[in-house]
């Protein structure tokens, strides 16, 4: 045990020892901007949200059920019934055509029967000429399924000045939940400077949207200023000449990758990874160790992941079928079926169906719920307008470590069309030592 621990934290210590250069983000205005929807937390109550007629007795303030903390609002479903908890949202400014608007909720269901309608979220906008209309949000999944967050990113075709926000739970049974439903529009700019000894090459990441600059560097200076969306988080990686990694994750600790402890250790700060499609050229994170495992030791990479329509694809439809578009390598050895903990190579749907959570293109990231219901056992993680069920990934990497730098990549195998073109989507890398 003393031997692990002293391992343990000689490879937290061997990641923080490589954080050699000065990084300074900030931003006008500050990130954090404000959340257009007032009371989206549901703090003590649900003041502002108004019922549809003749359902106000379905709709109500759970102070037992909640996310992250007690409190959120309950949609009791009733057959024949069409069940709305509504509020309009005015934007502190106006948004520009072009304009980004941003929307992350989270849901819970229980007791519904995923032959019905599902529940739904939806916004429509109101332009200054009085006119309005609906725009995409996500897709929620039809089973019951514990707390899961849901979110998309818009790009405005027209002027508008606010919207209607609903959640919707019409001709359901059972019992859907909402609570921490976040709205932000407008950019910022987003200031970097790095000093360092021998500056190689500087990357930014948006939670949201992935890589936002990628960019050669020299000398021991860069300085940028960025015009970006006001949402999500941003964290600038640095390389140098003498192959040394710095990162930093602004606002600090929002979109957070998980905490590094001494049995974990995140591959990097920011919680989302985003790759385009490339079927040339995997990215590449570090992970150091100083010693090499012990032989009972077991190490696990472990993520969530799944396929994402770019907010700037003019596609909104989802995936038939099934898709595998995600190959993961270890010091260049590539992950197969072998490797998988969680989810199993072959999994049951709720229908009775079976499927393989690995094929040629990589490991599975879509099965489409229209014909392979998810199991109420199998897990997933976060959803986005077209996507299906992802998962969440448990990797066997124990025997592929090695003392010294490890180097885990990410390579999207989705082919390339002119009609879909989708991002793999990785969230909360990490490894894990026992």
């Amino acid at each position: 045990m003393k031997t692990m621990k002293k391992l343990l934290a000689n490879a937290l210590l061997a990641c923080i020892a490589g954080y050699a250069a000065e990084i300074r983000i900030s931003s006008e205005p500050a990130l954090p901007t404000a959340n257009q929807v007032a009371n989206g937390s549901f703090d003590g109550s649900i003041t502002g949200w108004s019922a549809s007629n003749g359902n106000e007795a379905r709709i109500a303030f759970d102070d037992a059920e909640g996310r992250f903390a007690a409190g959120c609002i309950r949609l009791a479903g009733e057959e024949g019934q069409q069940v709305c908890a509504s509020r309009y949202i005015k934007f502190d400014k106006s948004i520009p055509k072009g304009g980004n608007l941003f929307l992350r909720f989270a849901c819970k269901k229980v007791g519904t029967d995923f032959e019905k309608a599902a529940e739904s979220v939806s916004f429509q906008l109101s332009m200054p000429d009085g006119k309005s209309k609906f725009i995409p949000v996500p897709n929620i999944l039809i089973e019951d399924h514990d707390w899961a967050e849901y979110e998309s990113h818009v790009i405005l075709d027209e002027e508008c000045v606010g919207g209607t926000l609903s959640l919707c739970y019409n001709d359901q049974i059972g019992t859907v939940y909402f609570d921490d439903i976040e709205m932000y529009t407008g950019r910022v700019s987003l200031k970097i400077t790095v000093s360092g000894k021998a500056l190689e090459h500087i990357l930014v990441r948006s939670s949201i949207d992935g890589v936002v600059l990628s960019e050669n560097a020299s000398g021991n200076t860069f300085d940028r200023t960025l015009d970006v969306p006001a949402f999500g988080s941003y964290c600038v990686e640095v390389m140098e000449a003498d192959g040394r990694k710095s990162s930093q994750l602004y606002p600090a600790n929002y979109d957070a990758n998980v905490p590094a402890t001494e049995h974990v250790h995140p591959l990097t700060p920011i919680r989302r990874l985003i790759f385009a499609p490339n079927s040339s050229r995997a990215e590449q994170f570090q992970f150091e160790l100083k010693e090499v495992l012990p032989d009972k030791s077991l190490a696990m990479l472990e993520f969530d992941t799944r396929l994402m329509i770019p907010a700037e694809s003019t596609a909104r439809g989802g995936l038939m079928g099934h898709c595998c578009a995600l190959k993961v390598f270890v010091n260049g050895t590539q992950l197969t079926e072998k490797n998988m903990v969680h989810p199993e190579y072959v999994v049951i749907f709720a229908n009775g169906r079976s499927g393989k959570m690995y094929g040629n293109n990589g490991y599975t990231l879509s099965y489409s719920t229209t014909i392979c219901p998810l199991d109420i056992e199998n897990s997933y993680c976060p959803v986005n307008i077209g996507d299906r069920n992802p998962f969440k990934m448990k990797l066997n990497v124990s025997g592929l470590l090695k003392a010294g730098t490890n180097v885990i990549s990410f390579l999207n195998t989705y082919p390339t069309s002119p009609i879909y073109s989708f991002d793999v989507c990785v969230e909360n890398a990490r490894i894990e030592i026992k």
